[in-house]
């Protein structure tokens, strides 16, 4: 979805607010929301592929610290636009 598309959203929106939409507007401002939404979820699902489990021998230190202080089992890492996040599961 381009940038232009995101805006054409947010106008249309402001807009149905503020004095409504007609027809042909409110048909394209569900044809855009879908493609919005369609784009986030495949764009999530693309992330979340790329999760992977590691085992306690794989974390770095400071993760496998963490996991030994909270008595936590494993924990995942995963990056999302070049941030590297991890999360501890219980």
């Amino acid at each position: 979805m381009t940038d232009e598309q995101i805006k054409r959203i947010n106008v249309l929106y402001h807009k149905s607010k503020n004095e409504g939409l007609t027809d042909e507007e409110k048909a394209e401002q569900q044809t855009l929301r879908r493609q919005f939404i369609d784009d986030f979820k495949r764009n999530l699902r693309g992330n979340l592929d790329n999760i992977s489990i590691q085992e306690e021998a794989d974390l770095s230190p400071l993760v496998r610290s963490i996991t030994r202080t909270f008595n936590f089992p494993f924990s995942f890492n995963f990056s999302f636009k070049s941030v590297t996040a991890f999360f501890v599961l219980p």
